[in-house]
Parts: structure tokens; C-alpha cells; sequence
């Protein structure tokens, strides 16, 4: 038997490539992973936007006296004695600015927000009868609705196979103002 104090060359090639072969493995999984999480946090961002703009406009629009659609991206809505809100869809944005009313001391714009929506996404506006009902849609741009990834699939096509096509919002004007009016009425 022989007295030996190390590793052979072979026994050390052999180990270097199956470390090296673990760490390749390694850095493509943290890789996607990366690709994942952004993917998962962007969709977590657009998802919190569209939340936040459908609970915003049911909230105006309940409140409102008049609700009223300028143009084909512009929605108006007046509350009385409070001013007027405007909802301005541009591309892949969608602006909400509170114009104080006119007995006020600083007659003018009181505040904005932007909603940024994700590429491609889009705002519409519509008005509906009986009772008189006002409905934002924003449509996210060229999704299939909910439909399965592929085996295979990347993080952003893992991704656009989970979002929805696109989410209305309906609310009946004056809902709420209607109900605060009866109340200080008894």
C-alpha cells in the first residue's frame, strides 16, 4: 500500500468539472429567477395602479352631481360645492386632476395623479342609461385572456398568460350623493 498525499490530477479534473457543471446549473436558475420576480413585480405594480384608478373613479362618480364625456379620452365630473374632476386617457396613462370649485380662494387645479398602465394597455370611457351609470375600461394591450404557459416558456410569457384582457367599471353617478342629501334631509 502506498503512503500518498494527495489527488491524482484525474481526481481533480473531475472534481473542477462537476463544481463547474453545479455553478452553470446554478446561474441560470437565479437567472430566470430574476426574470421571474421583475416579471412578477411589474405585474404587481400594474395591477396596483388598475386597482387603485377603478377605486378612485367608483368613488368620484358616486359622488358626483354631472358626469360627462368631453371627448373620446376625456371623462368630466362635477360635485357640487367640492368642484370638478377630470380623467384624461392618454397613451398607456390615464391622468385624474381635482379642479377646486369656484367659491374657493385658489380656483384652479388642486391636485394630479398619473396611473401608469403597462405597453400596449389603454383607458375608454362610456356612459350608460337607466339609471344614468358611468364606466372607465382599461384594456391591457394584446393579452389573451388567462390561457396556460407553455413548457418552456419565458418569464415575460409566464407572465402575459396570467393577465386579464381588461376590467370595466361601472358606478351609478350620484349614488352616494344622492344618499348624504335624504340623510341630512330627516
Amino acid at each position: 500500500m502506498s503512503d500518498r498525499k494527495g489527488f491524482t490530477l484525474t481526481e481533480l479534473m473531475i472534481t473542477m468539472g462537476a463544481g463547474s457543471s453545479l455553478m452553470v446549473l446554478a446561474v441560470g436558475l437565479v437567472h430566470q429567477s430574476m426574470h421571474l420576480t421583475a416579471a412578477a413585480r411589474r405585474g404587481a405594480d400594474e395591477h396596483r395602479a388598475m386597482s387603485r384608478l377603478a377605486s378612485q373613479f367608483r368613488d368620484d362618480v358616486r359622488l358626483a352631481d354631472q358626469v360627462v364625456i368631453d371627448t373620446d379620452n376625456q371623462l368630466r365630473i362635477s360635485i357640487l360645492q367640492r368642484g370638478e374632476i377630470i380623467y384624461r386617457a392618454e397613451a398607456e396613462t390615464c391622468i385624474r386632476t381635482v379642479a377646486a370649485a369656484s367659491t374657493d380662494a385658489g380656483n384652479g387645479q388642486v391636485g394630479q395623479e398619473n396611473y401608469i398602465l403597462q405597453r400596449g394597455g389603454g383607458v375608454r370611457f362610456e356612459m350608460l342609461e337607466q339609471p344614468q351609470r358611468a364606466a372607465i375600461v382599461l384594456s391591457r394591450g394584446g393579452v389573451v385572456a388567462m390561457s396556460r404557459p407553455k413548457e418552456n416558456s419565458s418569464a415575460e410569457e409566464i407572465h402575459d398568460s396570467a393577465r386579464l384582457e381588461s376590467l370595466r367599471v361601472e358606478a351609478v353617478v350620484g349614488a352616494v350623493a344622492g344618499l348624504l342629501e335624504r340623510r341630512s334631509q330627516e
